[in-house]
C-alpha cells in the first residue's frame, strides 16, 4: 500500500508538471504548486483519514531526503489540513443504534468471544482503546464506578457501573486464592490482541452490527454462475473516471485473474497491496455484472452475511474506499444519546464521557435525526396560530404575558450566604449534637 501511495503521487507529478511543459522527474522537481495540486486531487478520491496518512508519508519521506542533502525544500510543508476534503470523503461520522438494535446487538454477541467487549463499550461511552486496555484497578465493583484516564484526551473521568456491565464484570472478576496471578487487565486476552493488532479488534464487530441493523431485511443475493460479461470491460472501464494507470492496472488484473491466477500472486507481480486487487476485483463486478470473486462457491448464509457488510459501508462510487458507517465508535455516541434523551444533564455526560467542552457532546454526538426534530416542533406548536385552519384570522388572539419564575438557589448560594454563627449551627444539626 506504502509503495502505491508514492507511485501515484510520482504519476501524478509527472503528468502535473507536464501540463505546463515542465518536467518532474526527481524529488528536487516537485514545486509546492504540484504539492498542492496533488494534496487537491487525493482528497476528492480517499477518505480523509487515508488523505492525512498519505500526506504525513510523503511529507515526512521529503523532510528526511532535506536531512540527508538529498532535497532541497519539502513541497508539503506549507500545506494546510483545514477542511477535511468535501463532504463525501470526510472521515464517516459514526450512526447511533437505536433501543432495539442495540438489543439485537447485545443478542447476536453474546456467543461470540467480544461480547464483554461490546457490553463494556454500550455501557460505558469509553473509546474501545480504553476499554481494551481497562485495568482492575480502576474499578470499584462494591462503589459501582469506573474511574480511568482516557487515552485520547488524558483526563480522569468517573462512570457509573450499569446492571448489564456489572454482570460481566462480576463473571471475569478475579477469585482470591485459585493460585494463578490475577492479570491487571480486565479483558486480558482483548487487551494482548488490542496491543499486537488493533485492527484485529476494530474489524471483529463489523459483521455484528451489520447483522443487528440490517440483518432483518433478509437481502436476497444473486449469485452469477456463468460469469459471463454483460457489457465490453475496456469500454466501461474508459468511461468510468479512472485514471489511465488505474485503467491499465484493472485490465492487467482482469486478465491475470481470468487466467487462474491468485490474487495474491497478482499483488506481487503488480508490487500492490493485496487489498488493492480485491477492491480492482470488486469494481470490475460492479462495472460488468460479472462474478469474479469466489462468492458463487460459497453458501448462501455466507454470501447474505458479506451483503449485510457492504449495507454497513458508506457508499462512495466505484473506484473510491467506503467507510464503515457502524463501528466500536457508534457506541460511544449511542452512550450520549441514550443519556441525553434520558434527561441527564449535558454537563454530567460530557465529564463522565472526557469531553473538554458541552458543544462536542451536542454538536458531534447527539444529532437527533431531523424528523424527531419536526415531530417535536409540531407537537409544541400544536393549537398556535400557525396550526389554525385558515379562518383563525378573524379571531381575537389573546397575548399572554409569561410569569419569569427566579432559579431556584443552589446549596452552594444558600451556604455562601450564612453567617458564621448559622454555619456553626447547621453543621451541629448535621452532626446531630
Amino acid at each position: 500500500m506504502v509503495k502505491n501511495w508514492f507511485g501515484v503521487f510520482a504519476e501524478f507529478a509527472q503528468k502535473e508538471a507536464n501540463k505546463h511543459h515542465k518536467r518532474c522527474e526527481t524529488v528536487n522537481d516537485v514545486t509546492p504548486e504540484i504539492a498542492s495540486a496533488w494534496f487537491n486531487h487525493i482528497k476528492t478520491t480517499y477518505t480523509w483519514e487515508t488523505v492525512l496518512k498519505m500526506k504525513h508519508l510523503i511529507s515526512g519521506t521529503f523532510t528526511r531526503l532535506q536531512a540527508n542533502g538529498l532535497a532541497r525544500i519539502n513541497p508539503l510543508k506549507k500545506i494546510q489540513l483545514r477542511g477535511g476534503g468535501n463532504g463525501e470523503n470526510k472521515k464517516a461520522s459514526r450512526k447511533v443504534l437505536n433501543a432495539e438494535e442495540t438489543e439485537r446487538m447485545f443478542e447476536y454477541a453474546r456467543d461470540t468471544k467480544i461480547y464483554p467487549l461490546v457490553v463494556a463499550a454500550a455501557c460505558t461511552g469509553m473509546r474501545i482503546g480504553d476499554v481494551c486496555n481497562l485495568k482492575w484497578s480502576d474499578v470499584d465493583l462494591s462503589g459501582g464506578l469506573i474511574d480511568c484516564v482516557t487515552a485520547k484526551a488524558g483526563v480522569r473521568v468517573t462512570i457509573p457501573i450499569f446492571g448489564r456491565l456489572r454482570d460481566v464484570l462480576n463473571e471475569y472478576a478475579p477469585v482470591p486464592g485459585d493460585g494463578s496471578a490475577p492479570s491487571p487487565y480486565v479483558f486480558p486476552d482483548a487487551q494482548a490482541h488490542y496491543a499486537r493488532n488493533k485492527h484485529y479488534i476494530i474489524q471483529a464487530v463489523k459483521p455484528l452490527f451489520a447483522r443487528a441493523v440490517f440483518g432483518n431485511t433478509e437481502p436476497e443475493t444473486e449469485i452469477s454462475e456463468t460469469g459471463e460479461v454483460q457489457r465490453e470491460l475496456s469500454e466501461v472501464i474508459a468511461n468510468s473516471g479512472f485514471t489511465e494507470r488505474e485503467q491499465s492496472r484493472l485490465m492487467d488484473v482482469y486478465a491475470r485473474f481470468k487466467a487462474g491466477q491468485r490474487p495474491i500472486d497478482i499483488a506481487a507481480q503488480l508490487n500492490v497491496a493485496r487489498s488493492q486487487i480485491s477492491m480492482d476485483l470488486r469494481d470490475i463486478e460492479k462495472l460488468t455484472g460479472q462474478t469474479l470473486r469466489p462468492m458463487a462457491k460459497i453458501s448462501k448464509q455466507r454470501a447474505d452475511r458479506i451483503d449485510l457488510i457492504e449495507q454497513n459501508r458508506q457508499k462512495r462510487g466505484i473506484g473510491k474506499v467506503a467507510a464503515s458507517i457502524y463501528g466500536w465508535h457508534s457506541f460511544r455516541h449511542t452512550f450520549v444519546v441514550f443519556a441525553l434523551k434520558a434527561g441527564v444533564p449535558v454537563e454530567d455526560v460530557r465529564r463522565i464521557v472526557g469531553h473538554g467542552e458541552a458543544e462536542t457532546t451536542l454538536e458531534n454526538y447527539y444529532n437527533p435525526e431531523k424528523k424527531h426534530a419536526a415531530e417535536r416542533m409540531r407537537r409544541h406548536m400544536s393549537g398556535t396560530v400557525l396550526d389554525g385552519d385558515g379562518t383563525s384570522h378573524n379571531r381575537q388572539i389573546p397575548v399572554s404575558i409569561p410569569t419569569v419564575t427566579a432559579p431556584a438557589p443552589t446549596i452552594d448560594n444558600l451556604i455562601s450566604n450564612l453567617t458564621d454563627e448559622q454555619r456553626k449551627e447547621l453543621a451541629r444539626k448535621l452532626l446531630g449534637l
